[in-house]
């Protein structure tokens, strides 16, 4: 005999006990005697299904509340249409909201009740489930057989091998991406100069990092290519640079080729600046500012290294100022007086911390005159009115502004459109601003 017991049900956290007395009550019963005759009941569903069945409707709560609704199951009709939606890529949480946003636009100032229903509202947990079930239901075994045969598709797309699939040494799989976008930008000077590169995670359930290549140019930054792996270590980073400068060509990097970019900008990791020294190994590597603060920032939340909350905003500001000098002869003066400073000598820990930033500090602090000013808003690189002034009348170009000049325009014009004669465009650009220039040009011939 089996009886459904509502305080295990409590046990489990699954719902508010109430101390209900309702239950219900399974009994097997013998279809067969001792003898091997049939039994002798009459019931007749006894032959088919031996099993007697009890409800004790004795219940100190109402059941008709919307709350009860949630023990439903799902609805055939919401099935179908979370797996049409995974089918076209959405996500667990972004195909329930699709149903949600149908129950709020139907039921308007009811839709409290309606999404209580787990028939037509089913909870995140079981949209997780389903989703793997279809994921698995389309791909199974032959998940990277897929993988490659979406590789394939996409270079046939465009008629250029832009991307590649390999496994790691770890027996993980490999991904990189030179879209025909990217393989353009490739071919402007500003590719070869500097390339910014960053990784995010969490992009799915496997937990992938994707790495993305930029460079920098007057319309923003722009994309040289993808690297997709499964893990953060140098050795797989380095094997999915290594996959996606196979995909460039010898014009690549602003003609640099795979000696890469003169300068990689990066944030404070080591797997990355190693993997960057093996496959890049002619490149200065640089640390991003935004990235090195948020790092110090995390550093001094986390609770291991003890720090008060009153002095996290003062220590940080120690490190922030070191990074904004303008001379290097500033950041050593403030990283002297930072020594002697009673609070960080109060902690030990950012004390060492502190001491192996400064032992870095050429990666973070560097004399350059390209796009610069003296000013606040221009000391870091970022476009102030005194560049945009010398820009106007010396009538020079600059990254940090739209294109002013004819070479400039021709560049972008090449990234927007695959195949376009530069010469014939660069001439019709280059007359029309002569003619701008050297002119008082009203809208006639002069």
């Amino acid at each position: 005999m089996f009886v459904f017991d509502q305080a295990r049900l409590i046990k489990d956290g699954c719902q508010k006990n109430t101390c209900c007395e309702a239950k219900m009550v399974c009994t097997l019963v013998k279809a067969v005697d001792k003898r091997g005759g049939s039994s002798r009941s009459n019931d007749l569903h006894i032959p088919t299904y031996p099993t007697s069945v009890h409800l004790y409707n004795v219940h100190n709560h109402n059941i008709f509340v919307a709350e009860a609704l949630r023990h439903r199951d799902v609805g055939a009709k919401a099935i179908e249409s979370l797996t049409q939606l995974f089918e076209i890529g959405h996500s667990p949480t972004s195909a329930l909201a699709v149903p949600k946003s149908d129950l709020l636009a139907e039921h308007g100032n009811k839709y409290v009740y309606a999404s209580a229903n787990r028939a037509l509202c089913p909870d995140l947990q079981f949209c997780y489930r389903l989703y793997q079930k279809v994921n698995k239901q389309e791909f199974g075994e032959g998940m990277l057989a897929a993988l490659e045969r979406q590789v394939e598709s996409y270079n046939a797309a465009c008629d250029d091998s832009c991307a590649k699939l390999a496994m790691s040494s770890a027996g993980t799989p490999l991904v990189a991406i030179c879209s025909p976008l990217m393989k353009r930008t490739h071919s402007l000077s500003n590719s070869g100069e500097m390339c910014f590169m960053d990784s995010s995670g969490n992009m799915d359930r496997e937990n992938c990092r994707v790495f993305l290549l930029l460079t920098h140019t007057c319309a923003g930054g722009l994309p040289l290519g993808i690297v997709k792996t499964q893990s953060e270590d140098e050795r797989t980073i380095s094997e999915g640079l290594e996959l996606f400068k196979s995909l460039l060509t010898k014009d690549a990097f602003g003609g640099r080729g795979e000696a890469g970019p003169c300068v990689f900008l990066t944030d404070d990791s080591k797997a990355e600046k190693g993997a960057i020294a093996q496959v890049f190994p002619e490149a200065t590597q640089l640390l991003c500012i935004f990235h090195l603060l948020q790092a110090v920032w995390r550093w001094l939340w986390n609770k291991e290294h003890k720090v008060e909350m009153k002095d996290r905003q003062t220590l940080f500001s120690i490190v922030k100022d070191m990074l904004y000098a303008r001379e290097m002869s500033t950041v050593e003066l403030l990283y002297q007086q930072a020594l002697n400073n009673p609070l960080t000598t109060r902690y030990k820990k950012f004390l060492t911390y502190l001491q192996s930033l400064y032992s870095r500090r050429h990666t973070y602090t560097v004399d350059m005159d390209l796009e610069l000013c003296t000013c606040p808003a221009g000391h870091s690189g970022a476009p102030c009115k005194h560049q945009a002034a010398i820009v106007q009348n010396y009538n020079i170009t600059s990254i940090n502004f739209l294109p002013t000049t004819a070479e400039m325009r021709a560049e972008l014009l090449k990234i927007t459109k695959a195949s376009i004669p530069q010469s014939p465009v660069r001439r019709m650009l280059g007359l029309l601003s002569e003619l701008a220039e050297n002119s008082d040009y009203n809208g006639q011939a002069v």
